[in-house]
C-alpha cells in the first residue's frame, strides 16, 4: 500500500469497496518507513496504522480485529509486526465475516 501515492488512494479504496463482497476481506501489508534505493523513494505514502484505518473508514471499510488471530500471523511480511511494518484487515461489516 505504501508504494501508492497518497493522491491516488481515494480511487483505489473506492475500487476495492466496489468489488468487495458483503462478507469479503481486504488484507494489506504496509510499511511506514522510507525506502530509497539509488535515491528514489519507493514508499510514497508513509503513514501510521491509525491513519490507514481512518482512510479506509472514510469509505465504509472497517478493521476486522477478530481476523488477525484467524490468519494466525501468516502474512506477507512474516508473522511479526514491527514498529514500521503492519497489516490491515478491513471489510464492509465485521459482523458479516467469519
Amino acid at each position: 500500500m505504501e508504494h501508492i501515492k497518497e493522491s491516488d488512494l481515494d480511487i483505489l479504496i473506492k475500487n476495492i469497496k466496489e468489488h468487495l463482497q458483503d462478507n469479503g476481506l481486504f488484507i494489506a501489508s504496509v510499511s511506514n518507513t522510507s525506502d530509497k534505493p539509488m535515491g528514489v523513494e519507493l514508499h510514497q505514502t508513509q503513514k501510521s496504522k491509525t491513519w490507514w484505518l481512518k482512510k479506509f473508514g472514510k469509505y465504509g471499510l472497517y478493521e476486522d480485529k477478530k481476523m488477525y488471530s484467524f490468519f494466525n500471523t501468516q502474512y506477507i511480511r512474516g508473522k511479526y509486526e514491527a514498529k514500521h511494518n503492519f497489516h490491515l484487515i478491513v471489510c464492509l461489516n465485521p459482523e458479516k465475516t467469519i
